[in-house]
C-alpha cells in the first residue's frame, strides 16, 4: 500500500516524542540477547520445577539470588462440553447463549463458503496501526 504523499501531522504526539521512543527502543533492541537469555533460564528453571508437587512452593538458590516459585496456579478447563452447552441453553436460551459464545473467526473461515458469510461477518479498520520507527541518522549521532 503506497504511502500518501503529505503524511497527516499529530499534534498531541510532537518531533521530540518520536525521537525520545525512537531511542528507547534502541536502547531497548540492545537488551534483546539478554532477554532470550532470560527467557532460557525461565524455562529451564520451570521444567525443574516439575518434579515438585503441584501445590508446592519451590526454592532454588544460588550465590547471589534465590528464585521462590509459588505453587501451581489453579487452571479451570470445560471437558463436558456439550453438557455444558445444554445447561447453558436452558439457562440463557438460545439468544442468550448465542450472545455469550464467541465464535472462532478460523472456524468460520473453514466452515462457511466465503460466499454464505457476506452479511455475517463485518470487517472495518478499528484495529491496531503497524508501528515501525527509522532512525534518520546514525545511532552514534543520536546518543
Amino acid at each position: 500500500m503506497p504511502l500518501p504523499k503529505q503524511i497527516p501531522t499529530v499534534e498531541a504526539f510532537s518531533a521530540a516524542d518520536v525521537d525520545e521512543m525512537g531511542e528507547l527502543e534502541r536502547k531497548i533492541s540492545l537488551l534483546d540477547p539478554l532477554v532470550s537469555r532470560h527467557k532460557v533460564l525461565t524455562e529451564r528453571a520451570d521444567e525443574a520445577a516439575k518434579v515438585w508437587p503441584a501445590d508446592s512452593p519451590v526454592i532454588i538458590r544460588g550465590g547471589l539470588y534465590e528464585l521462590q516459585l509459588g505453587p501451581r496456579r489453579n487452571e479451570r478447563t470445560v471437558v463436558e462440553k456439550l453438557k455444558v452447552y445444554n445447561f447453558l441453553r436452558r439457562a440463557l436460551g438460545i439468544d442468550g447463549l448465542v450472545a455469550a459464545v464467541d465464535i472462532p473467526l478460523a472456524v468460520i473461515d473453514k466452515n462457511i463458503p466465503e460466499s454464505a458469510r457476506a452479511g455475517l461477518i463485518v470487517t472495518e479498520r478499528s484495529g491496531y496501526r503497524a508501528r515501525k520507527l527509522v532512525a534518520l541518522q546514525a545511532a552514534e549521532k543520536a546518543a
